[in-house]
This record gives structure tokens, C-alpha cells and sequence, in this order.
């Protein structure tokens, strides 16, 4: 149910947590819709929703991200959410070892370093050091991957949630640049289906 303090200037939930500036308040109704996704993730097939499952796939943190990259639309967030969770269950990004990446890693293309003055963790990325024509478009999204992974985890240990991207691009050339990699099927894409409101700014 919506709290009391609900009116009738809304017309509906989402738009009422939206417009809310008591964060204690808004997490009381975040309750509602967190119910709201648990009622559609019941049908999932092989969803045992033990402790594990619970913390890595549904909990609040995690869904609130997809509520506000969707403006609080549940059935859009849920959406989104959904084809995170199969991605999640079959690419296994968490598997990644340093042994399936070894070339992207030698070449010192990116590093996590250090964190801006709120705390969020940066990754350094320098274009110059990546070849395409020496590389599969798969081994980069795996190393990517890979980075994405340990940066996201350091923001959550340090309760800050978003990272920040520096990027480098002192003597890059011609032969630096990845269409694939720039393309519909590369970061960007990957950013916003796969680790939605987790960047917060780039810097070049």
C-alpha cells in the first residue's frame, strides 16, 4: 500500500517516489515496490530465493538503480532488470579470471587507482595502449567486463555505489580506435544494460 502521506496530485506510486526529498520516507515506499518486483520475479523458473539470491539479485540497492534508469516506471525497470538477471546467469561476468584476459591485462590498457573526493573509485583507461587488429572485439568485452566487475565491488565496499572513468588520450591514433568496442554492441550499450547508474562522470 502507498503511505498517508500519498495525495491525490499523483497519479501514481512511481511518481510519488519521485517527487519525494525524505529519503527515509522514500525507502518506506520503496517497500511497496520491491514487493511489486517479487511479485514478477516469482514466476522465474529455478529462482531460489535463499539469502545469496537475494543479496546479489533483488536487493534494494541493486533495484533502486533500475527504478531510477527507468524514472521509476516499474514494469520498464522490471524489464530491465530481467535482462540483466539472465545475463548475469549465463555470461557469469563474476567467473572472469585474470587467466581468460592475460593479453588484454599485460597490455596496460586500463587500472583502477585511487577515488575522487566523494569517495567513488576511479579506473584509468588509456586508448593508446589498446590495437583492435591484435585483439578478438570478445576478449576486450571480457576484460572489460572483467574491470567493470572489480570497480563495481570496491564502490559497493565503499558504500559509494558509482565509479568514475578517466580516460587518457595522449598519442592515439588511428589504429587505436574500435568501432566495435564504440559501436551499439560495445561499452556504452554494455554500461547501460548491464551496470545501470553505476558511472558517474568521465573525464578526458
Amino acid at each position: 500500500m502507498v503511505e498517508k502521506d500519498f495525495d491525490n496530485k499523483f497519479d501514481s506510486i512511481e511518481e510519488y517516489i519521485y517527487s519525494l526529498s525524505n529519503k527515509d520516507l522514500a525507502l518506506k515506499c520503496f517497500d511497496s515496490i520491491k514487493s511489486q518486483f517479487n511479485d514478477k520475479i516469482d514466476y522465474l523458473d529455478g529462482a531460489v530465493m535463499n539469502e545469496k539470491y537475494v543479496k546479489e539479485f533483488i536487493d534494494d540497492k541493486i533495484l533502486n538503480r533500475f527504478m531510477i534508469a527507468r524514472d521509476n516506471k516499474i514494469d520498464k525497470a522490471f524489464d530491465m532488470w530481467f535482462v540483466w538477471f539472465k545475463w548475469r546467469n549465463t555470461y557469469h561476468p563474476d567467473k572472469i579470471s585474470t587467466d581468460d584476459i592475460k593479453y588484454e591485462l599485460n597490455t596496460g590498457k586500463a587500472f583502477i587507482h585511487g577515488e575522487d573526493i566523494e569517495g567513488r573509485p576511479c579506473i584509468i583507461i588509456f586508448p593508446a595502449k589498446h590495437f583492435p587488429s591484435e585483439t578478438k572485439f570478445e576478449d576486450t568485452m571480457k576484460y572489460m567486463v572483467y574491470m567493470l566487475e572489480k570497480i563495481t565491488k570496491l564502490s559497493d565496499e565503499k558504500g559509494s555505489e558509482k565509479i568514475v572513468a578517466i580516460v587518457d588520450r595522449s598519442n592515439v591514433g588511428l589504429s587505436n580506435i574500435d568501432y566495435n568496442v564504440l559501436g551499439q554492441s560495445g561499452i556504452i550499450q554494455m554500461l547501460q544494460d548491464f551496470y545501470a547508474e553505476r558511472l558517474h562522470a568521465v573525464y578526458v
